[in-house]
């Protein structure tokens, strides 16, 4: 067979065809995207009201994912650290202008953890970067907890999360289309702060009085101390408890097994002034006692002040302006007006005031809003606390 032979006048141009692909030029890979910034911030520790202010939107504008939350509550762990609990928190990403939230990639879970170190903040939220959920798991289909306090319990080394279970209600406008569905418990291990279990708290009634006609919401105000965990429950007039009465309602358990155990319920001053009385009887659960009319309509949030205790809250629902303060001798009151702790924005919540905390003491609040798409008041605020508010008084403070 004879061979096949390229004219000559075409071998140059193949030549030239070869090398020409053999030197085309290869547009190299576009680098990798800079690795996301470690979840701390780390503004250095506050020692100022607005030192917190400053350290909370410092994460919400640094990529850290966490933006925003509600309820705020501190626990302090035996090894110093702060674990501030909250509910609602809104997950994503802030624009360049570190105010109106990027379109894309938001998204609204109900719990998550600041763990406040020294120097540093450090957003706890489960699930990945860009796929984030609630920190405490669903307890059911369609529902989801609302944390609202926390107790750190020694006897186990564990941090107590104290929730509202909640559910959809079709029949409610939103955004408070849901209702309540019972008392949850979450437990978290120590140091790592990884989800042990979540339960159902099995012994509380969320109806009290002579013929059940009392609904108080459980865990919305918490206190350990003495081995028994104390939940503050305001009169909720509805199942969904949105509209809300001043009564006020108080029952206890031991905190190591506050899932498991009987609860007791404030039936009244006994015969010791420090000692209340307590029944197992739901039936028998009495309002506290504030002297004079000056009763919180909102949620109080208690804490030991002055060798009594010290309640926060507010003398009207969103609409008033005022962290007020009461304080009693004992948890379970009487409680006696002490005054105004702090001047805030009227539409606000979640009131409270905290004395035993670096940089202390506060008077915080959280803005209230519904627009996620713009969100610049959403992360809780600070503020000082008036000096006489946070003092045991001899008589009786007249409204402001």
């Amino acid at each position: 067979m004879k061979s096949r032979r390229w004219p000559r006048a075409v071998l140059p141009i193949v030549a030239l065809g070869v090398l020409a692909v053999g030197c085309e030029a290869v547009t190299p890979a576009p680098p990798p995207p800079p690795p996301p910034p470690p979840l701390s911030f780390c503004p250095g520790a506050p020692t100022s009201p607005a030192g917190y202010t400053s350290a909370f939107a410092g994460i919400r504008n640094s990529d850290r994912e966490w933006i925003s939350g509600d309820t705020a509550s501190p626990i302090t762990l035996g090894d110093g650290r702060i674990v501030w609990i909250f509910a609602d928190t809104i997950i994503g990403r802030m624009d360049g202008g570190g105010v109106a939230l990027q379109p894309t990639g938001r998204q609204l879970v109900h719990s998550s953890f600041v763990v406040q170190d020294g120097p540093c903040f450090t957003p706890v939220m489960a699930g990945s970067r860009g796929a984030r959920t609630s920190l405490i798991p669903a307890p059911a289909a369609n529902a989801f907890d609302w944390p609202f306090t926390g107790a750190y319990d020694r006897s186990q080394n564990v941090l107590k999360v104290f929730s509202l279970r909640m559910q959809p209600d079709p029949g409610l406008a939103p955004p408070f289309n849901f209702a309540f569905a019972g008392f949850d418990v979450a437990t978290f291990s120590l140091p790592g702060l990884n989800l042990i279990d979540s339960r159902p708290i099995a012994g509380l009634s969320s109806q009290v009085g002579p013929s059940k006609e009392y609904l108080p919401n459980w865990n919305t105000g918490g206190l350990a101390v003495g081995g028994y965990f104390y939940g503050y429950g305001r009169d909720g007039n509805t199942p969904q408890g949105h509209v809300g009465s001043n009564k006020h309602f108080l029952a206890r358990a031991p905190l190591a097994s506050v899932a498991t155990s009987p609860w007791e319920y404030y039936a009244g001053p006994s015969s010791d002034p420090a000692q209340p009385s307590w029944s197992t009887d739901p039936a028998q659960a009495k309002p506290l006692d504030f002297i004079g009319s000056t009763n919180p309509i909102t949620y109080l949030q208690v804490i030991p002040q002055n060798g009594g205790f010290l309640a926060a809250g507010k003398l009207s629902d969103l609409a008033s302006d005022d962290i007020s303060t009461w304080h009693a001798p004992t948890v379970a009151g009487p409680w006696t007006y002490t005054g105004r702790a702090a001047t805030i924005p009227a539409l606000s919540y979640c009131a409270r005031v905290v004395v035993d905390i670096p940089g202390g003491p506060l008077a915080q609040w959280c803005p209230f809003g519904t627009d996620l798409n713009n969100v610049p008041a959403g992360v809780v605020r600070f503020t000082s606390p008036l000096a006489g508010a946070l003092s045991e008084p001899t008589t009786t403070t007249a409204l402001p």
